[in-house]
């Protein structure tokens, strides 16, 4: 079985880095060459092999896209920097967009909702606890089923009219 043989320029190519990093990496002795038919070639295996034992994982950029080294435990969740950038863009623009949004009227503080509800809720029941009290002497005196729900039936329209003339609190 013969054994493969690349050129600088196909090394760099199989490596995913510049023909530059790879003469780098000979003239530093990190990769073992061999010389075959005057040129300087490489072995695959042999090559990736002290290719790998000898390069700053950190600066193998056509691996690491940006990003940290995969040996680094603390970063390795972190996102490439352009990444970073995007995602802090859109964040800012949804902060921008908020603003806007509150500085015109469309939106509200929560709590000022929370008030409003518990004031309406406080007035529904402020006004149904009135009605026994305006109910009882002529339910007490009526025998006729139909006239009693009629009274029940105005007293409540009465507290509802009532309620929606606080609309304005």
């Amino acid at each position: 079985m013969s054994e493969e043989f690349l050129t600088v320029k196909q090394y760099a190519k199989h490596r995913g880095v510049t023909p530059t990093a790879v003469r780098d990496a000979i003239a530093y002795g990190r990769v073992k060459t061999y010389t075959r038919g005057g040129s300087v070639k490489l072995k695959i295996p042999e090559a990736d092999h002290d290719w790998d034992a000898s390069t700053n994982p950190a600066q193998n950029t056509a691996t690491n896209k940006g990003r940290p080294p995969s040996n680094s435990k603390m970063l390795k969740d972190v996102p490439a920097f352009q990444e970073s950038r995007a995602i802090r863009e859109a964040y800012n623009a949804r902060i921008t967009k908020l603003d806007y949004e509150q500085k015109r009227g469309a939106l509200v503080e929560k709590q000022a909702v929370i008030n409003e509800v518990t004031k309406i809720a406080l007035a529904v029941r402020d006004k149904m606890r009135t009605l026994p009290q305006k109910l009882s002497a002529v339910v007490a005196s009526e025998t006729d089923p139909h006239k009693i729900e009629l009274k029940m039936q105005d007293e409540i329209d009465d507290a509802l009219r009532g309620l929606y003339e606080l609309k304005d609190l």
